[in-house]
């Protein structure tokens, strides 16, 4: 195993960290981006009326259509998959770019 230096992560460290970190937000903001991307696709059809009056209005019938579950977990895998390996990338890109200008400077 690679020692690192004391302060200094591995790269292992930052992908794991990043992943951990995109999949809580993403759990976390689950439940805005669903009503977002309804509220946006119900948008979309030019010259129709729209199918929700507000966000409580949209929140109040994904509750009624889909329960808690539609709210919470609708599209909460894809999310998942696609943010937390974002985020691990982007924490470990950072960690060492970091480390490399430390290096030089």
């Amino acid at each position: 195993m690679i020692q690192a230096k004391k302060g200094v992560g591995t790269a292992l460290d930052s992908l794991l960290s990043g992943a951990l970190v995109g999949a809580f937000t993403t759990v976390l903001n689950n439940p805005l981006d669903v009503i977002k991307s309804r509220m946006q696709a119900d948008s979309q059809g030019a010259g129709t009326s729209s199918r929700y009056s507000s966000t409580y209005h949209c929140v109040r019938s994904i509750l009624r259509d889909d329960g808690i579950a539609g709210l919470l977990f609708k599209g909460l895998p894809a999310r998942l998959v696609k943010i937390s390996m974002g985020q691990a990338v982007i924490f470990f890109t950072y960690e060492h770019v970091k480390n490399l200008i430390a290096t030089v400077i």
